[in-house]
C-alpha cells in the first residue's frame, strides 16, 4: 500500500509564504509560540528587575537626602539656641553701660536671624522640589507598571483592578499593603484570584435545608 502524500500548508517566513508538510508547519508554529512566550516573559522579568533597581536607587538617594536634612536641622537648632542667648541680654542696661558692645552684639544677633531665615528657606524649597520629583517619579512608575500589567494580564482594566483590590482585602491585606503593591505582586494576586474563581465554580452547591415543620399540638401538651 502506498501512503498518501501529506497535505502541504503555507507558512509565512519573512515576507514570503512557503509550502511545507502540515506536520512540519505545526512544529514551526509551536516553536514560534514558545519563542514569543519566552520573549514576553524575558521582557517582563527585565521590566520587573528595572523597577526594583529603580526603587532601590530611589531609597538610597532618599536616605542620603534625609541625612543631609538632619544635619541642616541640627544647624537650625544651634542657631535658635544662640538667638535665645542674645534675646536674654538686658539690652537697655547694656546700651547704657557699653553702647559699642551692645551694638556689636545686636549686629551679631541680626546676622544669626538672617542666617536662620536663609537656611530655613533653603530647606523648605528643597523639600518642595523633592516632593514634586517624588510625585513625578511615582507617576512614571505607575504608568510603567500599568503598561506591564496590560501586557501580562488579559483584559486588564480598572474594573479588574478594583476586583483584585477587593479580593486582596478579603484575603487579609491591609489598606497600606494594597496601596504599596508592586506589579509583580499584582500578577501573583491575579493568579490567586483566578484560582479562587475556578474553585468556587467547581464546588457543588449544597441544597438548602427544608424549613422545619412546626409541631402540631394535640390535646394540650402532646405533640406529633
Amino acid at each position: 500500500e502506498v501512503e498518501p502524500a501529506e497535505e502541504d500548508e503555507e507558512v509565512e517566513i519573512g515576507d514570503r509564504k512557503v509550502a511545507m508538510p502540515k506536520s512540519l508547519a505545526e512544529t514551526l508554529k509551536a516553536e514560534r509560540l514558545m519563542h514569543k512566550d519566552y520573549t514576553v516573559k524575558t521582557q517582563s522579568l527585565a521590566e520587573e528587575r528595572r523597577l526594583i533597581e529603580q526603587q532601590q536607587s530611589d531609597f538610597a538617594r532618599q536616605a542620603e537626602e534625609h541625612r543631609a536634612d538632619i544635619q541642616e536641622y541640627a544647624k537650625l537648632v544651634s542657631i535658635d539656641s544662640q538667638i535665645e542667648q542674645y534675646n536674654a541680654i538686658q539690652w537697655n542696661q547694656l546700651s547704657a553701660d557699653d553702647p559699642a558692645e551692645a551694638n556689636r552684639l545686636w549686629i551679631a544677633r541680626g546676622q544669626l536671624i538672617e542666617a536662620r531665615q536663609g537656611l530655613a528657606g533653603a530647606l523648605t524649597q528643597r523639600q518642595q522640589q523633592r516632593q514634586f520629583e517624588q510625585q513625578r517619579e511615582s507617576a512614571k512608575q505607575l504608568e510603567a507598571g500599568q503598561a506591564m500589567l496590560a501586557r501580562e494580564i488579559k483584559d486588564w482594566s480598572p474594573e479588574l483592578a478594583a476586583k483584585l483590590r477587593d479580593f486582596a482585602i478579603s484575603d487579609g491585606w491591609s489598606d497600606k499593603e494594597v496601596a504599596a503593591i508592586t506589579p509583580a505582586q499584582v500578577k501573583s494576586l491575579h493568579r490567586s484570584y483566578i484560582g479562587a474563581q475556578l474553585l468556587s465554580k467547581q464546588s457543588p452547591t449544597k441544597p438548602a435545608a427544608p424549613p422545619a415543620k412546626p409541631a402540631i399540638k394535640v390535646g394540650g401538651n402532646a405533640s406529633v
